[in-house]
């Protein structure tokens, strides 16, 4: 029971007592520690995991694989999933039953096609105090995929913290001193890839992109869709990029290969796209380069808002639910095009952002923001917004069907089960600032001309 819960729960039951109970508990808003796992394991397409844990682990790879991504293998018809589980529960566990995790890790690293295998439970089997590390040792063989564990943390963690602890527990396979002489080769680590569909395909050749540009050589992108073997290509990196859904791994990544850390955000909008190629830039000694890179690109892009920027955008009021990586830059770049962000909820803690992008979410008095909300407490948030205070709304499908709104809807992050991308189509760089702008400003006005009829 938390503070919060314990004070409530010591009120008197009056009829505004018995709603702040209710708006701080119920189903969490943001997805659990499970789903960043697999979301992380999804996007490296040789890696396999096994949950210790019941049937229900299998259902949730089922809302990855098919719902949201349509590219995934996570699942295969044929019966060789790469997210196994060990069917545990109260008896096994009571009874001692060991087998059930070493006989699937030996199963999986057994696998040809298998380049690593993941370990990570449910917190009841964990807390039960199984002995993880040693059955890790008796399944190891010497020609089998190397085996590590992601220590399961449900209870205490997010998505976010399960999509780098995957990631980060892939860095001992990069291998140590090959680095040759030289300078400008870059990995970039933590890039949130949640699906394999043409957003990320298209942030993949944009980021890529940008790098190249500034006259350096991106190795290795983690994840990227590729195979263990291309994330190992960052053994030849002269500094690691950290990107903010994989901090932790960034980190052990660079000190593993004893090169420079760049922290630099992420290039979301006009405006964090600029930052981010600043200070990747200026860490390189490459800042002028930067500087007219970001020129070269505004020059392209602004010419193509000047329409819509008036007769879509401006004056308009949107609401955002989702990643809160993507929030901070998101607000920024609709105040670029005249419109505003009163209303955002997302789905990861505060700590997660650094205090510039925290400051920025704060500083409007006329924007609400909300960290992790329980579904209770966001829907009761949401209901109290002033009516006809929104044109649009940016959110997930979870917000989408919780919050059932009568706005101009663009979907973006976990889950995405309505909109998929068969082509390549950024939204991160200028470039896929303009294509996430013309998303919503078709969304607006495709509304707009239902309302009228």
């Amino acid at each position: 029971m938390t503070d919060a819960t314990r004070d409530a729960t010591d009120e008197p039951q009056t009829a505004a007592g018995l709603d702040t109970l209710t708006d701080e508990l119920g189903q969490r808003f943001d997805p659990p520690f499970l789903i960043g796992a697999y979301l992380a394991v999804n996007a490296v397409p040789d890696l396999c995991l096994l949950v210790d844990g019941p049937a229900c682990v299998f259902a949730k790879a089922q809302r990855v694989h098919g719902q949201h991504d349509l590219g995934s293998t996570l699942l295969s018809a044929d019966g060789r999933h790469r997210v196994l589980y060990t069917n545990t529960d109260v008896m096994t566990i009571a009874q001692g039953d060991e087998e059930r995790v070493r006989a699937p890790l030996r199963h999986l690293a057994d696998r040809p096609e298998c380049g690593a295998v993941i370990l990570t439970s449910l917190p009841f089997a964990r807390l039960a105090g199984t002995d993880y590390p040693r059955l890790l040792d008796e399944a190891r063989r010497p020609e089998g995929a190397p085996l590590y564990e992601v220590p399961g943390r449900s209870l205490s963690d997010d998505w976010l913290g399960g999509f780098d602890a995957v990631l980060s527990a892939l860095v001992p396979e990069v291998p140590r001193g090959e680095r040759a002489s030289g300078e400008g080769r870059v990995a970039l680590v933590g890039y949130g890839m949640d699906r394999t569909e043409g957003e990320h395909r298209g942030n993949l050749a944009e980021l890529s992109r940008l790098v190249r540009e500034l006259g350096l050589e991106p190795v290795s992108i983690w994840p990227s869709g590729q195979p263990l073997a291309v994330l190992q290509e960052a053994r030849h990196a002269d500094a690691v990029v950290a990107l903010p859904h994989g901090p932790e791994a960034a980190r052990l990544l660079a000190e593993r290969l004893d090169v420079p850390l760049v922290s630099a955000g992420l290039p979301f909008g006009l405006a964090g796209t600029e930052r981010w190629l600043l200070s990747v830039g200026r860490a390189f000694g490459r800042e002028a380069e930067a500087r007219a890179l970001v020129e070269r690109e505004l020059e392209a892009v602004i010419p193509r808002l000047q329409w819509a920027v008036p007769q879509v955008f401006l004056g308009r009021r949107f609401a955002f639910l989702g990643d809160p990586h993507l929030a901070w830059p998101f607000t920024e770049l609709l105040a670029e095009v005249g419109a505003a962000v009163p209303f955002c909820a997302l789905t990861g803690a505060e700590t997660r952002l650094s205090e510039d992008a925290r400051t920025a979410l704060s500083a409007s008095e006329d924007r609400q923001v909300l960290y992790q909300p329980r579904e209770p407490a966001l829907l009761s948030a949401f209901a109290a917004l002033p009516p006809e205070s929104l044109h649009g709304i940016i959110s997930t499908s979870r917000g989408v069907e919780l919050l059932a709104p009568d706005l101009a809807v663009v979907e973006l992050g976990y889950p995405s089960y309505y909109t998929h991308f068969l082509h390549d189509e950024p939204y991160l760089g200028f470039r896929g600032a303009l294509a996430f702008l013309s998303r919503l400003g078709n969304a607006v006005t495709a509304h707009d001309a239902r309302r009228l009829r």
